[in-house]
């Protein structure tokens, strides 16, 4: 939470000067402590003749109280208890988790762009080496987002690309690609009813075709079926996209 505060949210929201601003961050992410006008002017970062006139404004309105006596410093908290303080206190962190919720979206939204960076640049070089449909077959099964995309579809039958976008969290674009990408390898099967709305549903009959494809080469390739590979303590596919999807 400390990472956040740094960009002052008070002072963000207009709500306070900069100076105030600085302080009330600080006490308010030690709000479980006291600090005399001293270690609060050193620590915001404010001067200590202008920590001074804010910290007696803050006290009149209640923001802040006196705790005790150390010599002949006076220590003050953040006061939660006062109505204002409480409304500020509030204030600050539904802002601060708002904000590390839009961090964390954001860092999503950049996974997803990589992975998707990712799966073009294999499908490039695939073409450029001319690697069969059987490779790639295998690369989307083994990609995160398709395997996804599949599990919803299973379960819910069928299912437009925009709500594969919205309960997947994952970008329209993304989800569109994928899904060109598995209706042309015959996976999937692209609906378009009589108000023209797309929809795409699994098409078992050509999954299966597949999956009995990618058994007949791991059996050429490595003498084994697909059941023995998946059931050592090591495994280079996914068990789960087989189990979920062709049941």
């Amino acid at each position: 939470m400390s990472e956040i505060l740094e960009i002052s949210i008070l002072q963000d929201a207009g709500l306070f000067s900069k100076s105030r601003s600085k302080i009330l961050d600080f006490l308010i992410m030690f709000r479980e402590f006291d600090y005399s006008i001293s270690d609060i002017s050193k620590y915001s970062k404010v001067s200590f003749k202008t920590t001074l006139k804010e910290i007696n404004e803050l006290e009149d309105l209640g923001i802040i109280k006196k705790t005790r006596n150390v010599g002949k410093a006076i220590l003050y908290r953040f006061n939660v208890e006062s109505n204002l303080g409480l409304s500020i206190y509030n204030f600050v962190m539904d802002s601060a988790k708002q904000r590390l919720r839009v961090n964390m979206e954001s860092n999503e939204m950049k996974s997803q762009q990589q992975r998707f960076s990712n799966t073009l640049l294999m499908n490039k070089f695939k073409k450029k080496n001319k690697i069969d449909n059987f490779s790639s077959i295998l690369n989307y099964f083994d990609n995160d987002d398709t395997r996804k995309i599949l599990r919803f579809l299973q379960e819910h039958n069928k299912s437009t690309s925009e709500e594969l976008s919205i309960d997947l969290n994952l970008q329209l674009n993304i989800v569109d690609h994928y899904l060109d990408n598995l209706q042309n390898y015959n996976i999937i099967t692209k609906h378009i009813d009589s108000n023209d709305n797309i929809y795409y549903s699994i098409n078992p009959e050509g999954l299966n075709n597949h999956i009995k494809k990618i058994q007949t080469r791991l059996h050429e390739s490595i003498g084994k079926n697909l059941d023995d590979i998946l059931n050592e303590p090591e495994v280079s596919i996914n068990n789960n996209i087989y189990g979920d999807v062709t049941k």
